[in-house]
């Protein structure tokens, strides 16, 4: 590899891809054959098993959709296969994905013969992909022949873009990054002579390709349901692929076109499908702009929150930052750019093209990133001078230092001298001594722009000795800050809940140690194992975030036993692409355990348990909402709403139909909103914690305290009066968890006196025996109340209260009250 940096940037995009090179001071988007500066990310495979990437393979999705995939960036990170039907070849995203990357490299190679591989270039993420999704890319950019791929995250790529090809803004400005598959909000500044992510959201499952399927399934499908008879026509039932595929093509179509005009004609003339009556299907459907913003309006409403979150974490108003930059195509919409005028009253950039931007800021940041020496081709016959400096620098004068390796290995000659000259003339280093083989010296740079330099080597004679580089470039302007962490990184706890080592927005690398205790005992020899699970997330609770890996310390690996309590250090890592290791040190054995993520990839999620769960939500939204209504609690009546408005269960009830129906995006993206829920409503309940434990505290001293002072023993008295200054103090500080367990004890000390009581056993026998209740088994109640009738005619209390006890275990008893879900955890430290 000729180049001593990377230079080549890529976008690999839901919809579209873009490669761009930076190098020289020059910015160049490459053009495909058909010369167009993206391609689609689309692959079609015939019955021989031959591929087609790009715009024919787009061509395609409308005449072949059996055998055409798109939108695979979706499924990056999970168990998702694609298996084209003629062919019978299976495919998985970071495949379909590396086939992208393919042909984007074959486009540098018609553009520049004199590349013989690209082996090395940067390639964009968004902002708030997952650990599992950011792996999932690199091993894609591997597939296609890259061995050196580092990620960057395309807000601070396209700030990067605007950085070097126009002028920035001052303060603040915001990343607005609506793509075919992702949402992403970035708050950008400069600092200190640094361009820095201040903080960034997003949404991984907002994006063009969601306003494309609401076109198909509110506009279209309803236009085709009036004209023909097309029974369960919904989105995935595989009896309708060709006209879904062609419904889909031609929404995507119109929804582009509204963005220049006012109305378009959906046309609509799938060759194999039919109706079930036989008829041919032709429409032409009239689709307006007003039509289309209705559709936008719950898109561009659920990224708006996102953006005003950031601001408000920063203690901004929209009035506190400079302007908008605009990335991804659906941002050319009319409608989009009006309702951010609306919400934020600042100018919106789109001077760099919104479609490449992403590419072009990578090439920016490529050109500023080192190409690591192992991947740098070295030739055999002349001297390789293994250089040391920065090529992206914000200062007039710049460190060089290098080690000159010769082809003999023999070393330097005496007198070896080497000189740096500025191509443009105007300043040059003079000889610089070599010595021990290496040199350093400072050179001096005009600024902003790309400045290129000559090396000469020379013996002691004078004569000059060829070398390998010949020359290097050091870009003068703003240089680019470490990237952040955009999502929270920690562990499980033995209560199932999540422990958080590395907070979102820290920037990378960076390394945490925090000490635990082992939850359980761990014996040599055994089958069982110490489980550190590693999560990243945002959620108290560790489920609800996505698990990256679990390291296992198994009792075969251990030679004594391994105490419960016992010490253990965990340590996380997390480099600049985001790659995690996990190393633990246990002092009881003074060893360490490390270990280099094996992130996992997530399962396919199964639309009948994402049913099930959703109805258990749902069910979960009732209880809240009783309480709600028997407290009155005006917060929490508005938290309710907020955690479970109608746009979410709609979109819940969609995606879930979707899946059902065979489609395995809307599956992912199901299980995704369904942990957004379970989180919110979590939170929800936290919420009603306090009045909940508030009112069982009431009711339960109401209930115990007559009894204790009644019929109470001295130490009874006692117990019950520190049990009130416990429960003073919990409500001092608002702790549910502590009242609730005061309230359990008070109880149990009403049931202790209770059934001393003879009168108890009888009254509470006759309760069950003529109360309205509901029995688990309704026969077996009979025949025990029948019993207890005879226990009473024979004075045999001991056999009244056997009957008693099982009557209670019988019932059918409520769990209206009874919040959250139990969670089992089997992680190993507390």
């Amino acid at each position: 590899m000729a180049r001593r940096t990377i230079d080549f940037g890529i976008d690999l995009g839901t919809t579209n891809s873009e490669i761009a090179c930076f190098g020289q001071g020059r910015m160049r988007v490459f053009r495909n054959y058909l010369q167009e500066e993206y391609i689609p990310s689309v692959v079609h495979v015939d019955a021989s098993g031959m591929l087609t990437v790009g715009r024919n393979a787009y061509d395609l999705t409308i005449r072949d959709p059996e055998n055409t995939v798109s939108e695979f960036k979706r499924f990056m990170g999970q168990e998702h296969k694609v298996v084209f039907k003629d062919s019978k070849k299976c495919f998985t995203p970071e495949e379909l994905s590396a086939e992208v990357l393919k042909e984007l490299k074959a486009a540098v190679k018609d553009s520049l013969p004199e590349e013989d591989a690209l082996r090395a270039a940067v390639i964009t993420v968004p902002a708030n992909f997952e650990l599992v999704q950011c792996a999932a890319t690199q091993r894609a950019a591997r597939l296609a022949g890259m061995e050196h791929s580092p990620l960057l995250q395309e807000p601070i790529a396209a700030s990067v873009a605007y950085g070097f090809l126009e002028k920035l803004p001052k303060g603040y400005w915001m990343v607005y990054d609506l793509g075919g598959g992702t949402f992403d909000v970035a708050l950008m500044s400069v600092r200190d002579g640094q361009l820095m992510v201040v903080d960034h959201s997003g949404d991984n499952n907002l994006g063009g390709k969601d306003i494309d399927w609401s076109i198909v399934e509110r506009i279209i499908y309803p236009a085709l349901q009036s004209q023909y008879n097309l029974p369960d026509l919904t989105r995935g039932n595989q009896r309708y692929r060709d006209l879904e595929a062609h419904a889909k093509h031609f929404a995507e179509q119109a929804k582009i076109a509204l963005s220049r005009r006012e109305s378009v004609a959906i046309p609509l003339h799938p060759e194999r499908s039919r109706d079930a009556d036989g008829r041919e299907i032709t429409l032409s459907i009239p689709f307006s702009r007003a039509e289309l913003e209705q559709i936008l309006e719950p898109y561009v409403e659920r990224t708006l929150p996102l953006c005003q979150e950031v601001l408000k974490r920063q203690q901004l108003s929209g009035q506190g930052i400079e302007s908008i930059i605009l990335v991804g195509g659906p941002t050319w919409t009319p409608y989009i750019r009006e309702r951010l005028k609306a919400e934020f009253n600042v100018r919106l950039e789109s001077r760099v093209d919104p479609l490449t931007v992403v590419a072009q800021g990578a090439a920016v940041f490529a050109a500023s990133q080192m190409i690591p020496e192992e991947f740098v081709q070295r030739p055999k016959d002349r001297v390789y001078i293994r250089l040391e400096y920065k090529p992206l620098i914000g200062q007039v004068k710049a460190s060089v230092g290098g080690k000159l390796e010769w082809p003999d290995g023999n070393g330097a000659s005496d007198g070896v001298t080497v000189q740096i000259r500025r191509e443009d003339g105007e300043w040059q280093s003079g000889r610089i001594e070599v010595k021990d083989g290496t040199f350093f010296t400072q050179v001096a740079l005009r600024e902003g722009c790309a400045n290129t330099f000559a090396i000469a080597i020379a013996d002691g004679l004078g004569n000059n000795i060829a070398c390998n580089p010949e020359s290097f470039t050091i870009t003068h302007g703003l240089t680019i800050g470490d990237p952040p962490l955009t999502r929270s990184v920690g562990v499980e706890l033995s209560d199932g809940s999540f422990r958080i080592h590395l907070e979102r927005g820290v920037t990378l690398p960076k390394s945490k140690l925090i000490k635990y205790k082992t939850a359980k005992p761990l014996t040599p020899g055994s089958q069982e194992a110490l489980k550190i699970k590693l999560y990243e997330g945002e959620f108290p609770i560790a489920s609800r975030n996505h698990l990256i890996d679990v390291l296992e310390i198994s009792g075969g690996a251990i030679d004594r036993q391994l105490p419960e309590g016992s010490d253990i250090d965990v340590t996380i890592r997390i480099d600049q692409s985001r790659v995690p290791t996990i190393e633990v040190f246990i002092p009881h054995f003074d060893k360490v355990h490390k270990q280099a993520t094996k992130i996992k990839v997530s399962a396919a999620p199964d639309p009948i348990v994402l049913e099930q769960e959703f109805r258990k939500e749902q069910e979960r939204v009732e209880q809240l909402r009783a309480i709600c209504d028997q407290q009155g609690d005006s917060a929490l009546e508005v938290a309710i709403k907020a955690a479970h408005d109608g746009q979410i269960v709609e979109e819940l009830e969609r995606e879930i139909g979707a899946a059902k129906g065979g489609d395995p995006g809307a599956a992912h993206k199901a299980e995704a909103r369904l942990k957004e829920l379970k989180a919110a409503l979590d939170s929800v309940e936290k919420l009603a914690e306090w009045p909940l434990a508030l009112k069982e505290w009431m009711e339960a001293l109401d209930g115990t305290k007559p009894l204790v002072n009644a019929l109470g023993a001295a130490e009874e008295q006692e117990q019950l009066q520190a049990y009130e200054h416990d429960a003073e103090a919990a409500i001092s500080t608002r702790s549910a968890k502590r009242l609730k367990k005061v309230a359990e004890k008070v109880l149990g000390l009403y049931w202790r006196i209770q059934f001393r009581r003879d009168e108890f056993w009888l009254s509470a026998f006759q309760g069950l025996a003529t109360g309205k209740h509901v029995y688990q088994d309704q026969n077996r109640a009979q025949e025990l109340i029948q019993e207890g009738g005879r226990a009473l005619e024979r004075n045999d209390l001991e056999a009244l209260k056997s009957v008693t006890q099982e009557l209670w275990t019988l019932i059918d008893r409520d769990e209206q009250w009874k919040l959250g879900e139990k969670i089992d955890s089997d992680a190993g430290i507390r």
